[in-house]
Parts: structure tokens; sequence; C-alpha cells
């Protein structure tokens, strides 16, 4: 495989604002193998008109508009149109570096790794990265070397995002059907990271920020969802599926670990939202439905405790013993406290 196509997959929704910037990126990479998939997923605003007017301008970009359907469902459509080598998702207010494709291309080549991840940075500049992976570039990952990075997916959510990532078409479940998880409020990239983690013959890290992640406050993950809870009950699941099937039989305890981190996430969240006053009553009784679940209550049992953080422990404590009033006090003082210590 000498010269490798790029199918790069772009869902968007409302996305006006940063949507050109993202197409631009690529665009001008310096690699020019490739095509855009790009789903409008049933926007309001402009995002339809910018898609219309890049796909009529650029041979390259494929736009398709469909109904509402969520992110997952959107890269699903996406993935149906596909026909390059490797797939690279791109969210739509986010970018890839000028040379990502080529630099990917360059490591796919010399290594036949059919798995490239790669890092992110928060700085259009490229140059500090997000994520701290304890790997070097070009490390490769096959055979019982994985076990690596299931840990990784079992320890938290450094390996969940579907964007820092150079899949074979080869790896992905295309038949699969995932219409069930229709608007589902939370990691839906990790729903399709596990069967391609898991199928992968051999995956290479590249120590570089090739993408750049901006942070959004109006998305999905920055809005409290009373139902996001259902998600982390479903995904944490899931992934234990993927603990035995994977054989970590051993490593458990930090599956256990992330659940709690994330119902705690779940349960801070809530109590800061600015609808609490309005939603009080629902919001207590949420927090005791979770308090009384199994899954919260089995989980709370077998994680490693010290391996979370201070305010987490406190949560899932409360959780444990039922407190939401502590721990509304608790959080709303805290808050209150770092906003004055920024103030002054």
């Amino acid at each position: 495989m000498h010269n490798i196509k790029f199918s790069v997959i772009i869902p968007a929704f409302n996305a006006e604002c940063y949507l050109s910037e993202c197409l631009d990126s690529i665009l001008n990479q310096s690699y020019k193998n490739y095509e855009i998939i790009l789903v409008d997923d049933g926007s309001s605003d402009k995002t339809q008109q910018i898609c219309e007017q890049y796909a009529q301008n650029h041979k390259a970009i494929l736009f398709k508009r469909t109904e509402n359907q969520g992110a997952l469902l959107a890269r699903r459509t996406a993935l149906s149109l596909a026909t390059g080598d490797y797939t690279i998702c791109v969210d739509a207010d986010d970018m890839l570096r000028s040379d990502a494709l080529e630099e990917i291309s360059g490591t796919i080549l010399r290594t036949s790794g059919d798995l490239i991840i790669f890092n992110f940075s928060r700085e259009s500049e490229y140059k500090v990265r997000l994520l701290n992976f304890p790997f070097s570039t070009y490390d490769e990952f096959a055979g019982d070397r994985k076990a690596l990075l299931y840990r990784i997916v079992l320890s938290g959510p450094t390996l969940n995002n579907l964007c820092n990532k150079a899949v074979s078409i080869k790896l992905w479940d295309i038949d699969t059907d995932y219409s069930d998880y229709k608007g589902f409020p939370t990691g839906e990239d990790l729903l399709q990271i596990l069967p391609i983690l898991t199928a992968a013959n051999k995956v290479v890290y590249i120590d570089e920020s090739l993408y750049f992640y901006r942070t959004n406050p109006d998305s999905i993950t920055h809005v409290f969802n009373i139902n996001k809870y259902y998600a982390i009950k479903k995904l944490g699941t899931l992934v234990g599926d993927y603990c035995e099937i994977w054989k970590m039989y051993n490593e458990r305890d930090l599956l256990y670990s992330r659940n709690i981190t994330n119902i705690c996430n779940h349960i801070i969240s809530m109590n800061r939202s600015s609808d609490w006053r309005n939603r009080r009553k629902e919001y207590y009784l949420h927090f005791k439905k979770i308090s009384n679940d199994d899954f919260f209550k089995i989980s709370y049992r077998f994680c490693r405790r010290d391996s979370l953080s201070y305010i987490h422990r406190i949560t899932s404590a409360c959780l444990k013993m039922g407190s939401q009033k502590i721990l509304h006090f608790l959080i709303v003082t805290f808050e209150h406290l770092k906003t004055t210590f920024h103030k002054k």
C-alpha cells in the first residue's frame, strides 16, 4: 500500500461558527489523497449552506444531510459512504495540523499499523500535548502488548476519543446496527472504539499533537443531562464485558474505579447545574435512585478508593450514605470559596 487514501469523516450539527476553519485545515493538508465525508446532522443554523458551498467548490467533499440523530449515527452514515483505506474522524469545530495526514501515512507505511493513535492539543499551534501517554513515538502494540492499551481503557477516558485515531477500514464493524444508541448522551466514541481496538493487529502511537481540540461550552458533553447516568451504566457494563474478552480478570478494580469517577462527575455536574433550584426535587430523587442502584453499589464496593480524587471520594461517600443535602452544601461552599479566591 504505497498511496493510502484517507476518508475524513465530519459530522456537523449547528457548526456554523467553526466549520469553515475545520474544512480548510483538511483542504490545506500537505498530503492530498483523501476524501471528506461531511454529514449535516439536521442543523438549524447555516451549517447546511456552508457544507453545500464547500461541496460545490471541492470535488474531494461528499456531502449528505440527514435528520438529527446524534454524532454517533451521523458518523455511521458517513462511514457507510467511505471509500478510503483508513478513516479519520474530525469534529466540526476542530482542526488537523497541516501535515497530519502526511505524518500518519508515513507511519502506516513504516509500521503496517492498522490503528494509529496520535495526540491532541488545545492550542492551534499544536505545541502542547493534551494527553500524557507513557509511550514514545512509533511505539507498537501487538499480541500480548495490547494489554497495556486495554489497561488504559479500563483506567479512564484517555483512549475514548475517535478523533485522535486513524482506523483501517477493515477494523470497523460496519454491519453492526447502532440505532439503539440514537441520541446517546455520552461515550458514543468508546462504543465504537472497543471493537476496533480488540480487532486491531498492530496499534502504533505517534507522540505528536496532530489534532486541535476546541473546548465548546455548548457541546452536549458540557450540558447536564439527567439521562447521562444510564449511559454511564450501559458503558460500564459494556466495558466490563470487554474486560472478560480481553482476559483482564485481575484488572476489574480499575473498571470499578472508572465507573465511580464517571458517576461522581455526573453527580457533581448535577449539583452545579444552573437549574438546580427549579429541579431540586427531581435531582434529589435521581441522587437517591443512583445511591440504591446495584451498579453504583458494586462499583463502590470493589473500586480502588485510594485512586480516586479527593472530591470523588467525598461524592461517592455521600452517595453511599444517601446524603445529598450534605454533598450539595459542600459543593456550593467549595464553589463559593473558589470564586472568592480567584477574585482576590
